[in-house]
């Protein structure tokens, strides 16, 4: 609402539209991940074009007629890449230990649900709205080593083809 000057029916609907799109997203990404071998640049480009969408929302270089389907968009975007990143995780976890890493990956990402939204919301209590969105898209930003590096790891990890 401070960086646009919107009122706050308009960003809920925008909240919303990026929630809604994340839903698509995870759907729409289900049917890319098992249509592919690349899982890694599949999450990778979601986090791309979310993290893109963060910085530009960040910026107010949206124009307010847009904000509604540019949120959809990075929400898709993030959605997409859940799947190919399950399936990165399942790919390097040994068969025996899948279930520890499955519970240790995953209580990570439930631990950045939790602690996020305090850092932001001091943000935005602070005056600083702008911030949210730019330490979003830095934390997309830094995370697509790791997936990169999990694709390496599962393109290791798996037999080589028959010949």
């Amino acid at each position: 609402t401070k960086i646009y000057d919107v009122e706050l029916v308009f960003a809920s609907s925008v909240l919303t539209a990026f929630l809604l799109g994340g839903a698509a997203g995870t759907l729409a990404g289900g049917v890319v991940a098992s249509r592919t071998d690349r899982h890694g640049m599949v999450a990778v480009a979601g986090m791309a074009v979310s993290g893109a969408v963060a910085f530009l929302l960040g910026l107010g270089a949206v124009p307010v007629a847009l904000m509604v389907a540019v949120a959809a968009v990075g929400g898709f975007f993030a959605g997409v890449l859940g799947p190919s990143r399950d399936i990165l995780v399942r790919q390097i976890a040994p068969v025996e230990a899948r279930g520890k890493v499955y519970g240790f990956v995953y209580s990570g990402l439930d631990l950045g649900g939790l602690v996020a939204p305090a850092i932001l919301g001091w943000f935005i209590d602070r005056g600083s709205p702008q911030l949210v969105f730019f330490t979003t898209a830095l934390f997309w930003l830094l995370a697509m080593p790791t997936i990169l590096g999990m694709s390496r790891a599962a393109g290791a990890a798996r037999p080589a083809p028959a010949s």
